[in-house]
């Protein structure tokens, strides 16, 4: 009989909210990519096959998918067409499939069958099977996903932990060169690509490679350099990226069109992965629409984690548009981000949870195609704001507003004084004074027009050691103006205010002098 089936795998919230590490993080996401990747071969191999004329509509998946590059690519979820398809062979699969996994982690002392056993209980591998007349003619996608988002809550558990591999991984973490274990893992030889696997190691010798640590991800100029002591170099970015309005999207396309947009997908995947190694960053995950990386603040060519997430969404875009038929859709699906941004110290698996977090405010309260952004300061200090995407030319459709946030964020970030100016200290100043006088900031919001707005800012930094900083002060002031000009109301003014302060904040971190330990 013909099926439409989904299979759902898991669970990985679970297995990464304990990882300290950027080697385990890693580990554990590309394991459940791995997984999907071996079910997804195995439905493809006529010795393993569960029917004929098997068509996997989601992931894409290939003879020629590169899948030596180290990189998950994998979601954790199959939607798969199926003549002749047999239910038992299926529950054989992932029953082989399980078993095999426990492989992934390298030898073990002789605990392999306790590791298989628990592996079996712990791996939630589900699936969900459709007549083809039950879709009537419905997209697959959206037919199956609300059934394997109930499938997911039906959990198995191990007795304890006793056996658990991931824990008996991640709590081990060897010497300060990173965890040796997950080096040594079989999953980690799958990376035969050494331009890719430059990504995530640090080489110290011709003999000695380690996965980097975050103080490494963190500082491009290496751990042993203190670029100018800034205290940026002892910050690292967490992003999580997903498109918006994907479902709209997989409403105007057939089941056809899908396996068109599950390949788009992954050939966006591979050429983010590319943009954020040679950013410096380390690709986690990069499956489908859906991203995670760890990221310095800055690059060594001053390139920021905001000016990548830019450009990824452009990529994107662009990849979408090259495809006629989801070209023609009226929905073309964005890019939103959440990034945390937090000392070298700060829990790594408290930072993903953070970035998790953040990604919803974008999504939900940014209003979409954004950068939540949050940095969380050695001292405990917590500084957040939104930001809208760049809208690139060519790309978007002509009904879409305008853009000018990203711009004059950028703008702000890049604004520089003279060489014998404190910068820090400035923005400090001008941070506090502008708090100080908020009420009459409310006042010139309401009343001044852009002509002699910018006369009233400056009387506000016309102290006389302040002459030479009018340029720099005008500047910023442009840039409130421009944001507020685009508001309605007083609380959207309120609004434009609190991001104002948010972007001084973030500006005078990035150019703070310091060594914080």
């Amino acid at each position: 009989m013909t099926k439409y089936v989904g299979i759902t795998i898991g669970p990985i919230g679970d297995t990464l909210s304990e990882v300290s590490i950027p080697a385990a993080l890693w580990f554990g996401s590309y394991l459940f990519s791995d997984i999907t990747k071996r079910i997804c071969s195995a439905l493809q191999d006529e010795k393993t096959a569960i029917g004929s004329s098997i068509q996997i509509y989601s992931p894409h998946f290939s003879d020629d998918t590169k899948t030596d590059d180290g990189i998950g690519k994998f979601h954790d979820r199959i939607i798969f067409f199926a003549e002749d398809f047999c239910e038992e062979k299926l529950k054989q699969l992932i029953q082989k499939v399980k078993k095999e996994t426990s492989k992934g982690f390298g030898k073990q002392g002789g605990e392999e069958a306790k590791e298989e056993y628990f592996l079996e209980k712990y791996l939630q591998i589900h699936y969900v099977v459709f007549d083809k007349e039950e879709l009537n003619g419905e997209n697959c996608i959206l037919k199956l996903s609300p059934y394997l988002d109930a499938l997911e809550l039906m959990r198995t558990f191990p007795e304890d932990n006793q056996d658990n591999p991931f824990r008996k991984l991640f709590l081990d973490h060897g010497d300060v060169s990173g965890n040796q274990k997950i080096k040594a893992s079989e999953l980690f030889k799958q990376i035969k690509d050494e331009k890719s696997k430059k990504q995530f190691v640090r080489e110290t010798d011709k003999e000695k490679i380690h996965i980097r640590s975050i103080e490494e991800i963190a500082n491009p100029w290496g751990i042993e350099e203190k670029q100018e002591n800034l205290k940026k170099y002892r910050y690292f970015a967490v992003v999580q990226a997903d498109g918006d309005n994907i479902t709209r999207l997989l409403k105007e396309l057939t089941n056809e069109n899908i396996t068109r947009f599950s390949k788009v997908c992954l050939e966006y995947a591979q050429e983010a992965a590319k943009k954020i190694a040679k950013f410096g960053g380390m690709t986690i995950y990069a499956g489908g629409d859906d991203l995670l990386f760890l990221s310095p603040v800055e690059n060594r060519k001053g390139i920021s984690v905001f000016e990548l997430c830019q450009n990824l969404g452009k990529i994107f875009q662009e990849k979408i548009k090259s495809e006629e038929e989801l070209s023609r859709t009226k929905n073309l699906p964005t890019l939103s981000f959440g990034i945390s941004i937090q000392h070298v110290k700060y829990p790594l698996y408290e930072a993903k949870r953070n970035a998790d977090t953040l990604l919803y405010v974008a999504k939900n309260k940014g209003g979409k195609d954004c950068m939540a952004i949050e940095l969380l300061k050695h001292s405990g200090q917590r500084i957040g704001l939104t930001i809208k995407n760049k809208k690139w030319e060519g790309i978007m459709s002509d009904d879409q507003k305008e853009d000018f946030e990203y711009d004059q964020f950028k703008t702000l970030m890049q604004l520089k004084l003279g060489k014998n100016a404190d910068e820090e200290l400035v923005l400090h100043g001008m941070w506090h004074k502008l708090f100080q006088y908020e009420s009459v900031l409310k006042e010139m919001d309401k009343q001044l027009n852009e002509e002699s707005y910018q006369d009233a800012w400056l009387n506000l930094f016309d102290n006389p050691n302040q002459k030479d900083l009018q340029e720099y002060v005008r500047n910023i002031s442009d840039i409130y103006y421009t944001f507020l000009k685009n508001t309605n109301g007083e609380t959207e003014k309120e609004k434009v205010r609190e991001k104002l302060f948010g972007m001084l904040r973030i500006k005078q971190f990035l150019t703070e002098k310091g060594d914080e330990k």
